[in-house]
């Protein structure tokens, strides 16, 4: 479960304690970073599916406005480049209701302490200061 990741994670630093053989230390090491991997991982995945719903926008944008034409008239690329950018607005809006998403489901895969889970990542300035 979560909470006995979670203290792997939190203890990683055991699997170098003296005596652990090579192999039972790489298999901690694994255990200990599978909720930090398991995060990086989903949060990847979440970037890569908005990237695509851009890509897919801008291509819709390119299909309705230049369809098989071989060149581009001045009122086709200003026609494009205003539907690229209300793509680019449309992910934009998307992002608020994503990051909620990101921080609900990695936010109990991380330590208490990580900067993420406090909110730190999240806010605008980025890191806050060490006190």
């Amino acid at each position: 479960g979560i909470n006995a990741e979670y203290g792997g994670y939190k203890n990683a630093s055991l699997c170098f304690m003296p005596g652990a053989n090579r192999r039972s230390r790489q298999s901690c090491v694994e255990r200990a970073l599978h909720p930090a991997n398991q995060a990086s991982e989903y949060v990847q995945q979440e970037m890569s599916n908005l990237g695509d719903r851009v890509n897919r926008c801008a291509q819709t944008c390119y299909d309705d406005i230049v369809g098989f034409s071989s060149t581009q008239t001045d009122e086709q690329k200003a026609k494009l480049e205003e539907c690229m950018k209300a793509c680019s607005f449309k992910a934009k809006a998307a992002l608020p209701e994503l990051m909620k998403r990101i921080t609900e489901t990695v936010k109990p895969l991380l330590p208490p302490s990580s900067q993420f889970t406090q909110g730190t990542l999240l806010s605008e300035g980025g890191p806050s200061p060490a006190p």
